[in-house]
C-alpha cells in the first residue's frame, strides 16, 4: 500500500503535499488530499510524475478536502475503518529533507476521537486529535491515518497545533465527496481470560513458557543463559536513511499488540524473541496469552493448521477465546506453500493480532514484500549489536559462565574477531566465539570453517559426556556426519526420527569399519542444539551445520565432490563452497573450476543481452555535469537499451514515461532473469566470492583470475541495473520469481529526480551485494596488486568502494593514490567522495579510521578544486566544515 501513497504537487511552484489513492476504474485513480494543499498549486496539478486533474474540492465550503483523479495511474485501493482510541496509528507522507523530498512514515501514534469544529459560516467537521513524538511537517497534508492493525485509513492529516500534537479529518467526510466503504471497528482493549484459572495454572503456564524461552536461548549444554532484549527499527540496517529509523521496545509491542512483522537475518534470534513475547505477555500483571506457532510444524492445509492450534491452546488448558495475540514463527521463503499457510492462519485469526518473524537467508535484501499476507502488517527489523550491546553480552557470560578474561579485553577481542572473520554481530556469534574463548583465548579462527571447527572441538574433547559413554574421536564423528548431511543434500529430506539418524550412520560405520558410539553423538548434538526437535522429527537447527559436515565430505569422497560441482549444483549452496575451501584454504581445483564456471555464465549472459560496444555511461558521468554531458548520457543509456537484446517492452519504458507499466515489467525482468541466466550468474558470483575468501594459500594467479571474472560480473550486473533502471524509477519494486529488484525509498521525487539518485549509487550497490562474501581483513595486499594491475576504470573504482567499505589496513594510502590519478571532474572522484561521507556519518568505526576516512574526504575535495599533488598540504588546505555531522556516535 505504500505505493497508494502520492506526492501532490505542480508544475508553478514549489508547493507540495500528499494524497492516497481511494478508488479506482478502468482508466485511472482518484486520490484524496487537503483542500488546502490544492489551492496552494499553481500551473499543472502533477501526482508524482503524472497529470492530476481536479476532481472536487470542498475548501472553500469549510471542509477541507479535496479529490484528484489521475489518469493512467492504477494502484491498489485503501480501505476505510471507524477510529478506536486504543488502536495504534502511522501516518505516512512527504516532507523535505536535505532539499530533497522525501515520503516517510510516522508510527507510535494514539488519537482521540469524538472532537468538533465549527467553521464562521456554520460548516462543521469532525476530526481526530493526533498525538506523536514526532513533528508532522506541512507535506504531510493529505497523508492517510492509518490503523496498524488493519491497515485501513480512518481520518487524513490537516493541521498542526504543535510539534506533538496535530489533527486530522474524519473520514466520514470522504464519503461525502466520492462513493467509499467505512468499516465497524471491532477492536476492542486487551480482553481478559476467558477461562477461569488459578493460581496454580497461572504458575504452570508461567513456568512452561519460560522453560521454552530459555531452552531457545540454550546454545551449548555447559552455558547458561544470556539475553539481551533487543530493540526494533522502522527501517532495515543497510537502508541509507537508516539514522531517520525509528526504533520501539519490545515493552511497546506487549502492552499495545498489533499486526507486525518483525523482519531479519537467519541466526539474529528472532526465535528467542518470539517466546520472549510469549513469556512476557503471560507474566503481565493483567494475563494475556499470545499464541506461539512455528510454521515449520505446519502444512497448508486449514483444518490440519487448526487441529495443530487446538493442541497448541489445550497444552496449557485455554480456549480459543483466550488468544489475545499470534506469533508466528520461522517464517521464509524456504518454507514450502508459506504464503498458504499464512493465509489460513490470517482467517482463522482475523480479529485477533499476529506477529510474523520473518527471517531473510544472508546475502539477500530484506524488503517488505518478501513475504504477502492479506493484512496491513507493520514492518519492523532486527539489526547488528552495537559495541555496547556487545559489552552487555560479555560482561554476562563473564559473570554466568565461565570467567575468560577482563571485560574490556574480551570485548576489544571479540569485537575484533568478528571483524576480521566478517561474521555478523548477533548474539549466536558473539556467544559462539566466547564459547571458544573459554578454551583458547589466545588463538582466532581464520576463518568460518575454523570457528565451527574449535566449537566442535570443544564439545566433543572438552565438555563433559556420561562417564559412562565412550567419548567419540571428533575427526571419526565429522566423517560419519559428512556421509549423513551427504544423503541430506542429494534426497532434500532435512527431517529424520533418531532412529533413522542411528540406522544410517550405524550402517555406514559398519561398511567403513569404524566403532563408533552413534547415541553419543547424537546426544552431543542434541544436547547443544545442533540437532533440535521439531514435533517428532530432528533436523539441523541452522543450515550451516549441514553445508559444514558435507564440505568435509567433499574432501572425503570424490563421487560427492564431483556432484556438487558438476552441473554448477554448488549455486544452491554457496556456504558449503565457502566450508570446503576452508578447510585446507588452497583448494586450486575449486577456484579453476568456478573461475571457468562463472565465465561461461558470464559470456552466456553477455551474448542473449548483447550489450552495445562501448557501453560505459560511468566514464562519461562526472561530479558537475553540464547540461550537455547529461544528455550525453541519457542518450547513451537509451542507445544502449535499444541496441541491446532486451524485450520490447522494457525499451519501451525509456520512451512512455507517463504509462504504469509495473506488471507487463514483472512479466519482462522475469524472462530476463530466467532465460537471460541472469540469476545463475548472481548465484555463481556469491559461491565464487566466498571461495576466494577462504583461499589464502591457493595459487595467487589463480586467485586474480577468480577476482577479475568477480570483476567483469559486477560490471555486467551494473550494466543490467543500468538499463532496467527507469522500469525501478516507475514501477519502484521489480518481483520475480528467486531475485527481487526494490528501489530505496531513500530514492523518490519525480521519474527525472529518481533517475539522477539512482544510477550514480549503482555500482555502489552491487558492491554491497557482494563484499561480506568476498572480503577477510588479510587480502588487502591481494586487492591492492590487483587494483594497481587493472586496466578496467570501472574495476578500479569497484575496489575502491570495497576498500572504503572494509578498511584493511593501508587501505587509506591506496585510495590516495587512487584519487591522485583520478580527473578532478570524473563521476569515480564524486562517487568515492560521497562513499566516504557516508561511511564518515553512519559507519562503526575506529577513532583512527574516522580520522582517516576524513583526511580522504579531504584529499577527493583536494583533487576536484584541481590540486595537481594530493600530499599533507592540500589535504590540510580543506577546513574541517566540509567534513559531515557523525550521526551514530558509536566510535571505538
Amino acid at each position: 500500500m505504500n505505493n497508494s501513497i502520492l506526492k501532490v504537487h505542480c508544475s508553478g511552484n514549489a508547493s507540495f503535499g500528499t494524497g492516497f489513492i481511494v478508488k479506482t476504474d478502468s482508466f485511472g485513480s482518484y486520490l484524496i488530499t487537503c483542500g488546502h494543499v490544492v489551492k496552494k498549486l499553481e500551473g499543472q496539478i502533477l501526482v508524482d510524475d503524472k497529470f492530476g486533474e481536479l476532481y472536487v474540492n470542498k475548501y472553500d465550503e469549510g471542509i477541507d478536502l479535496a479529490v484528484v483523479y489521475v489518469k493512467g495511474l492504477i494502484a491498489d485501493e485503501f480501505s476505510f475503518i471507524e477510529p478506536c482510541e486504543h488502536s495504534s496509528y502511522q501516518v505516512i507522507g512527504f516532507t523535505s529533507f536535505s532539499n530533497k523530498i522525501k515520503k516517510e512514515p510516522i508510527g507510535n501514534i494514539k488519537i482521540k476521537e469524538g472532537l468538533e469544529i465549527e467553521n464562521e459560516n456554520g460548516i462543521k467537521t469532525n476530526i481526530l486529535k493526533i498525538y506523536t513524538t514526532e513533528d508532522i511537517s506541512s507535506g504531510y497534508s493529505g497523508s492517510p491515518i492509518i490503523c496498524n492493525r488493519t491497515g485501513s485509513v480512518v481520518g487524513v492529516t490537516y493541521l498542526q497545533e504543535s510539534k506533538t500534537t496535530n489533527y486530522g479529518i474524519l473520514n466520514k467526510h470522504i464519503s461525502e465527496l466520492i462513493d467509499v466503504n467505512i468499516s465497524k471497528n471491532t477492536h476492542t482493549p486487551q480482553k481478559k481470560l476467558k477461562t477461569d484459572i488459578n493460581e496454580q495454572h497461572v504458575f504452570y503456564i508461567s513456568k512452561t513458557l519460560t522453560n521454552y524461552f530459555e531452552k531457545s536461548l540454550s546454545c551449548f549444554s555447559t552455558q547458561n543463559c544470556t539475553w539481551l532484549e533487543p530493540k526494533l527499527f522502522s527501517k532495515p540496517e543497510s537502508n541509507r536513511e537508516r539514522e531517520r529509523s525509528e526504533y520501539i521496545t519490545i515493552k511497546d509491542i506487549i502492552d499495545n499488540p498489533r499486526s507486525i512483522k518483525i523482519n531479519a537475518y537467519q541466526q539474529y534470534g528472532l526465535t528467542s524473541l518470539a517466546k520472549y513475547f510469549v513469556k512476557e505477555a503471560w507474566n503481565k500483571e493483567e494475563k494475556s496469552f499470545w499464541l506461539y506457532l512455528d510454521v515449520s510444524n505446519l502444512k497448508a492445509n486449514k483444518k490440519s493448521i487448526e487441529r495443530y492450534i487446538e493442541n497448541q491452546i489445550s497444552e496449557f488448558t485455554l480456549n480459543f477465546d483466550d488468544v489475545e495475540c499470534v506469533v508466528v514463527d520461522e517464517v521464509s521463503t524456504s518454507i514450502d506453500n508459506i504464503s498458504k499457510i499464512l493465509s489460513f492462519i490470517n482467517e482463522i485469526f482475523i480479529d485477533i493480532p499476529i506477529i510474523v518473524m520473518c527471517s531473510v537467508s544472508s546475502g539477500v535484501n530484506i524488503t517488505e514484500d518478501a513475504i504477502l499476507i492479506e493484512r496491513y502488517l507493520e514492518n519492523k527489523y532486527l539489526w547488528s549489536l552495537t559495541r555496547n550491546e556487545i559489552r552487555n553480552i560479555v560482561c554476562a557470560y563473564n559473570s554466568k559462565n565461565k570467567y575468560i578474561e577482563n571485560d574490556n579485553i574480551v570485548i576489544n577481542r571479540l569485537a575484533s574477531d568478528l571483524e576480521v572473520l566478517n561474521v555478523p554481530r548477533t548474539p549466536l556469534n558473539c556467544l559462539t566465539f566466547l564459547k571458544i574463548y573459554e578454551n583458547d583465548f589466545d588463538e582466532s579462527p581464520v576463518n568460518r570453517t575454523a570457528m565451527i571447527s574449535k566449537v566442535l572441538h570443544l564439545l566433543f574433547n572438552v565438555d563433559e559426556i556420561p562417564k559412562y559413554k565412550t567419548r567419540p574421536d571428533l575427526k571419526d564423528s565429522e566423517y560419519v556426519l559428512g556421509y549423513f548431511c551427504e544423503k541430506i543434500i542429494r534426497e532434500h529430506r532435512f527431517y529424520f526420527t533418531r532412529e533413522e539418524f542411528l540406522s544410517e550412520v550405524k550402517d555406514f560405520c559398519l561398511e567403513s569399519e569404524i566403532d563408533l558410539e552413534i547415541e553419543v553423538i547424537f546426544d552431543v548434538l542434541a544436547a547443544n542444539n545442533i540437532i533440535v526437535q521439531r514435533l517428532n522429527k530432528f533436523c539441523f537447527k541452522f543450515s550451516y551445520w549441514v553445508f559444514y559436515f558435507a564440505a568435509h565430505r567433499m574432501h572425503q569422497d570424490i563421487d560427492f565432490c564431483d556432484f556438487i560441482f558438476n552441473d554448477m549444483n554448488y549455486v544452491s549452496y554457496p556456504e558449503i563452497i565457502e566450508y570446503f575451501t576452508g578447510i585446507d584454504r588452497r583448494s586450486n581445483y575449486a577456484l579453476k573450476k568456478l573461475c571457468q564456471d562463472i565465465k561461461d555464465v558470464r559470456v552466456l549472459v553477455e551474448s542473449k543481452c548483447r550489450f552495445p560496444d562501448g557501453f560505459d555511461i560511468y566514464s562519461a558521468m562526472r561530479w558537475k555535469p553540464s547540461e550537455q554531458s547529461l544528455d550525453e548520457v541519457k542518450d547513451m543509456i537509451t542507445a544502449g537499451a535499444m541496441g541491446s537484446c532486451l524485450p520490447d517492452e522494457i525499451k519501451d519504458s525509456y520512451a512512455d514515461k507517463q504509462y504504469d507499466n509495473s506488471r507487463p515489467l514483472r512479466q519482462d525482468v522475469n524472462k530476463i532473469i530466467e532465460e537471460y541466466s541472469l540469476l545463475k550468474l548472481l548465484k555463481t558470483i556469491q559461491s565464487a566470492s566466498k571461495a576466494l575468501r577462504n583461499s589464502d594459500y591457493a595459487q595467487p594467479k589463480l586467485k586474480h583470475e577468480l577476482l577479475n571474472e568477480i570483476l567483469y560480473c559486477w560490471e555486467l550486473v551494473t550494466k543490467f541495473l543500468v538499463l532496467i533502471s527507469p522500469a525501478l524509477a516507475k514501477s519502484k519494486t521489480v518481483t520475480v520469481s528467486g531475485a527481487s529488484f526494490v528501489l530505496d525509498s531513500s530514492i523518490d521525487g519525480t521519474f527525472e529526480e529518481k533517475m539522477h539518485s539512482l544510477i550514480p549509487v549503482l555500482p555502489s550497490n552491487v558492491v554491497g551485494w557482494y563484499q561480506d562474501d568476498i572480503f577477510t581483513k588479510k587480502m588487502g595486499t591481494f586487492l591492492y596488486n590487483n587494483a594497481n594491475t587493472s586496466d578496467s576504470d570501472i574495476s578500479r573504482y569497484f575496489l575502491s568502494l570495497l576498500l572504503i567499505s572494509k578498511r584493511p589496513e593501508g587501505w587509506a594510502d591506496n585510495i590516495k593514490q587512487y584519487i591522485t590519478g583520478l580527473h578532478k571532474n570524473s563521476f569515480y572522484l564524486s562517487g568515492l567522495f560521497h562513499e566516504l561521507r557516508s561511511v564518515y556519518q553512519y559507519g562503526f568505526v575506529s577513532r583512527k579510521e574516522l580520522e582517516d576516512i576524513g583526511l580522504m574526504i579531504k584529499a577527493t575535495l583536494a583533487k576536484h578544486n584541481g590540486a595537481k599533488s594530493i600530499g599533507d598540504k592540500a589535504i590540510n588546505n580543506i577546513p574541517d566544515k566540509f567534513l559531515p555531522d557523525r550521526i551514530e556516535t558509536e566510535v571505538f
